[in-house]
C-alpha cells in the first residue's frame, strides 16, 4: 500500500499550548500543574513548510486540528500558518477544536475571514452556561467564549457548540 497516495486526512499537532485547565486533560495533573513529562513546544516554521511541501500534490480532503494536548489556536503564528493552508488546499474540509478561551475578537474575526471561503467547521467547547461552564473548562469563561464565537461567525466562520456533559451541567442542556 502506498500511504502517501492513499492518505486524505491529516490530524495536525501545531503546539502543546493551552490557555485552560481542564481537569480530565493529560496535558495537566487534574486541572492545577502541566504535566512535567508534557514538553511546551510549538511546531516550528521549517517543519510546517516541509509539510506543506510534503503535502502539495496529495489528495488530501480533510485537515484536523484537534489537539490532544494543546490548542492551536495558541500557537503564535496560528493565522499566518492556516492562511497557507487554505491557500495550498482551497477545497480540503479544515475541522479545528478549540475551547474558544484564548485570544482578542480581533484575532476571532480574522480567523473567519481565513477560512470564509473555505469548508471548515470550528468546534467550540462550551461546557454549560455563565455558571457551570468554568468547572471543567478552568481558565476560561462562558462569556469570553461566546463572545469569540460570534466574532468568529460574524466574518464568515462556521461555529458548532460542543456540550459535553456533566453532572454540574446536564440539567442545562434544554
Amino acid at each position: 500500500m502506498n500511504w502517501y497516495e492513499n492518505t486524505i486526512k491529516l490530524r495536525i499537532e501545531w503546539t502543546s499550548y493551552c490557555n485552560a485547565a481542564c481537569p480530565g486533560c493529560i496535558r495537566n495533573i487534574r486541572g492545577d500543574k502541566i504535566n512535567p513529562l508534557l514538553q511546551m513546544h510549538h511546531l516550528d516554521e521549517d517543519t510546517w513548510n516541509q509539510l506543506i511541501t510534503d503535502i502539495q500534490d496529495m489528495n488530501i480532503v480533510e485537515v484536523d486540528f484537534n489537539g490532544s494536548v494543546g490548542d492551536m489556536i495558541m500557537h503564535p503564528r496560528c493565522t499566518e500558518f492556516l492562511h497557507q493552508l487554505v491557500t495550498l488546499k482551497p477545497r480540503t474540509f479544515i475541522r479545528i477544536a478549540t475551547n474558544g478561551g484564548a485570544r482578542s475578537t480581533d484575532f476571532w474575526q480574522e480567523m473567519g475571514t481565513i477560512l470564509s471561503d473555505q469548508p471548515h467547521i470550528v468546534a467550540f467547547a462550551i461546557d454549560g452556561l455563565e455558571d457551570t461552564h468554568h468547572i471543567h473548562r478552568r481558565r476560561t469563561t462562558y462569556e469570553r467564549v461566546v463572545e469569540n464565537m460570534m466574532a468568529f461567525k460574524s466574518t464568515g466562520g462556521v461555529a458548532k457548540w460542543v456540550y459535553t456533559i456533566f453532572d454540574h451541567n446536564v440539567h442545562q442542556i434544554e
